[in-house]
């Protein structure tokens, strides 16, 4: 038979498991809810949106420029030729380019991979399998 305290000691760690449940819902809410406007605006720390605030002239803010101007997923060399005209004189290295894109689709931030080759789209078109498709 438990003791009284054994039985209180259950208890609490009950009800911190349950707080904890309703913290990581309270978090997660907004986020399903569609909710979620700023980045970081659920848990109040990091970036909880999937569109990154990149540097005006990065790489990556560049290539997604080229991608929505195109309106369709773009392959890796009509990127390139989008950056070099678009980076006022400055030379983007390939690999570079291609690395901050990769890995940008990898972690769900701004752009996912196509089927075709070193192509690219935008996660912001989620909502339009239209273009998706590309």
């Amino acid at each position: 038979m438990k003791t009284v305290d054994e039985a209180i000691r259950e208890r609490v760690a009950k009800i911190a498991a349950l707080q904890e449940e309703v913290t990581a819902l309270r978090r997660v809410k907004p986020i399903l809810e569609g909710k979620v406007s700023e980045p970081g605006e659920a848990t109040g720390k990091g970036k909880t949106d999937r569109r990154f605030k990149a540097q005006p002239n990065s790489d990556a803010s560049l290539a997604a420029s080229a991608i929505r101007e195109a309106k369709k997923p773009l392959g890796i060399p009509d990127i390139l030729e989008y950056l070099s005209k678009n980076k006022k004189g400055k030379r983007s290295n390939k690999n570079s380019v291609v690395s901050v894109i990769a890995k940008m689709a990898k972690q769900g931030k701004v752009f996912y991979r196509c089927v075709q080759p070193s192509t690219f789209g935008l996660l912001e078109w989620e909502e339009r399998p239209d273009i998706r498709t590309g």
